[in-house]
């Protein structure tokens, strides 16, 4: 099982790895870089390359300048420098 950030968060504690993979629950992550592997929060995670919102890689994000907001609400809870995302979806941007 990953550790997550918030050991309070219940979306996390759905993360889990054997030595090839990554799962989101039953779901196997595609296209993952197991040892990189980073739980970030509220159901993110990123391996350097993508970064996933729970078992899906969120379509043109950028883990260098990914950042998930403190609140929980709106119609946005992450962004990168090009668009803005909510629950792994773009809602604004590029």
């Amino acid at each position: 099982m990953m550790v997550p950030h918030d050991e309070n968060s219940l979306d996390e504690i759905h993360y889990s790895k054997d030595k090839n993979y990554i799962y989101w629950k039953d779901k196997m992550l595609v296209e993952v870089n197991v040892a990189a592997f980073n739980v970030l929060g509220s159901g993110y995670a990123t391996d350097g390359r993508h970064i996933y919102f729970h078992a899906s890689i969120v379509k043109n994000g950028d883990p260098v300048t990914f950042k998930i907001y403190e609140h929980g609400y709106g119609v946005e809870d992450t962004e990168d420098a090009a668009n803005k995302y909510l629950e792994g979806k773009k809602v604004y941007g590029q």
